[in-house]
């Protein structure tokens, strides 16, 4: 029962948040340019700068975990090639779907997802870890992303469109930024 009630306080708040702004939209509260204007400041500026502001005030010495990174992106890897080659030959379903289905299954939320769950289960002391833990792997995603998309939408994959779309993903500037901070390096 413990387990479940520490799952439950976890996931509740979010799941309350979630069904509130359902709620706000179905009685058109909000309107739809509204959730959408929301969503792009989320996206652009406050979970960056959450990102930003748990690596900057980490302890590298502690929270770092080369291990961890390592795991986490070679999984990431693996989940994006099986799901890359699966999806559109085992459900035959449209580029669109497959694109939306591939993202869904190996990019994982980490950032929008992640970080709100990390601080209802554990608490602002494991927020270092876990933000670093995403910072190390945005890297990695985003371009794995913007290749999934591109591929799908049928686009010609010009190295140059491919290079600035994963250099303007928000989650990658931090990325960046952290480690020229932290580290000196680009």
């Amino acid at each position: 029962m413990g387990h479940f009630l520490l799952c439950f306080n976890a996931i509740m708040p979010m799941l309350l948040l979630m069904l509130f702004g359902l709620f706000l939209k179905r009685i058109r509260f909000i309107p739809d340019a509204g959730f959408a204007a929301m969503d792009r400041l989320c996206f652009k500026i406050f979970i960056p700068a959450v990102l930003f502001s748990n690596v900057y005030h980490a302890d590298f010495s502690k929270d770092f975990q080369l291990k961890a990174v390592v795991f986490m992106e070679l999984a990431l890897i693996f989940v994006f090639l099986l799901s890359f080659y699966l999806v559109p030959r085992v459900l035959k379903c449209s580029n669109e779907i497959s694109a939306t289905l591939i993202h869904g299954l190996s990019h994982g939320n980490l950032a929008v997802l992640g970080l709100p769950l990390i601080q209802n289960l554990f608490g602002t002391e494991q927020m270092a870890f876990y933000s670093i833990l995403v910072a190390c792997t945005s890297p990695l995603i985003n371009p794995l992303m913007v290749y999934e998309h591109l591929h799908f939408q049928g686009e010609t994959l010009s190295p140059m469109k491919t290079i600035k779309n994963i250099m303007t993903s928000p989650f990658l500037v931090v990325s960046r930024v952290m480690r020229k901070i932290d580290f000196g390096i680009w």
